[in-house]
């Protein structure tokens, strides 16, 4: 059996889901490809290894490698739900030292995020977006064209993702993509004082100029909006 990689994104954190061996050849081959990509995106990683089978002596130095090329960038590579034999691995090599370890994805997610009390010490709070869209590529234009006009987005493709983004901090607006799925009513629970956005089919539809002036026309339009109302993108 070989390596097989899902990666999703979860605020500003890459996570990486692994079933079977990270070994020699192709495998670890791929793992490398993989976070390489991942890294364009985001600084921080965390690698699922629960449906790990086995790990080799190639293996192992690959994600010593990454974990070195991640915290070079300025971010992390972390493990979580890690089985016996790569807990046992990992104290043999005494590289449980190095590798911070987490038992759930959600305890690895969380720990990348700067609590909220230290952020309102060290700078002026930015407009904070959670967006959810099963997209990966909408999510990553979302995240791009509000993030450069001075934004925090944080997205994710998964409702229960989207759900641990809602929990972590304060969310002034809740916008759902068109590939949402009908969850509006159980996420805005999790924020009750956002501004939700549901963007329509048709927002796909449009150029990638005026995709970015909608968005950015939506958000200043509706920054005193009322939190009970959904806004929908006007499709002229």
């Amino acid at each position: 059996m070989s390596l097989k990689l899902q990666v999703r994104q979860v605020g500003n954190t890459a996570v990486l889901q692994c079933e079977g061996p990270i070994i020699s050849g192709s495998d670890i081959e791929c793992l490398e490809a993989k976070v390489t990509s991942a890294l364009v995106e985001t600084k921080d990683l965390v690698l699922d290894v629960s449906e790990v089978s086995r790990v080799d002596s190639c293996g192992l130095g690959l994600l010593v490698r990454l974990l070195m090329r991640a915290r070079k960038a300025g971010g992390d590579l972390k493990l979580a739900c890690p089985p016996a034999f790569v807990t046992n691995l990992l104290e043999v090599t005494r590289l449980s030292a190095i590798f911070q370890v987490f038992r759930s994805q959600h305890e690895a997610v969380m720990s990348s995020r700067t609590p909220a009390s230290l952020v309102s010490k060290l700078t002026t709070p930015k407009t904070r977006i959670v967006f959810l869209d099963r997209s990966y590529d909408l999510c990553a234009f979302v995240r791009t064209v509000l993030t450069g006009h001075g934004y925090e987005v944080l997205s994710a493709t998964l409702l229960a993702d989207a759900k641990i983004l809602l929990k972590a901090e304060r969310t002034d607006f809740l916008m759902l993509g068109p590939n949402r799925g009908d969850f509006t009513a159980s996420l805005q629970t999790l924020a009750p004082n956002a501004t939700v956005i549901e963007l329509d089919q048709q927002f796909q539809a449009l150029e990638a100029e005026r995709a970015s002036t909608a968005l950015l026309q939506l958000l200043r339009a509706n920054n005193n909006a009322s939190t009970s109302e959904a806004v929908q993108i006007p499709n002229k």
